[in-house]
């Protein structure tokens, strides 16, 4: 009922994963949602479909962009794996300095580098 909580299970929520969204009946006063899941998860909207409320949720979109210079240009980085449980990028260790940022749909800090054995490594924090 509030935005700071607390949350529970909506118990009335039916799942559609192939089309990311929730079914719930329509509360009688105003509620807040949040989606608890595996990986980070946005609401990115909520609808009324007769007497049920529609929720969609998506993943955010990320990709490690790299450039030669602080100023640019950055570009995608194809070299660059996700892995989204750990919340890094991982990639083979650059022949020559390059900077790095996250590209998303939601804000997103990288929060550290490290190389081992040839293998670079970012971690990645999704804002609020």
């Amino acid at each position: 009922a509030v935005v700071g909580g607390p949350y529970t299970e909506e118990p009335g929520a039916v799942l559609d994963v192939p089309n990311q969204t929730f079914s719930i009946p329509e509360p009688a006063a105003p509620r807040f949602y949040r989606v608890l899941a595996d990986r980070p998860v946005r609401i990115v909207n909520i609808r009324v479909e007769g007497n049920r409320l529609a929720v969609r949720y998506a993943y955010p979109q990320l990709k490690l962009h790299s450039a030669a210079a602080v100023g640019g240009p950055y570009s995608a980085d194809p070299n660059a794996a996700l892995d989204e449980v750990r919340r890094t990028f991982s990639l083979s260790e650059p022949l020559a300095n390059r900077f790095y940022r996250v590209y998303s749909d939601a804000p997103v800090r990288i929060n550290g580098l490290r190389v081992v054995a040839g293998q670079l490594t970012l971690d990645y924090e999704l804002l609020p």
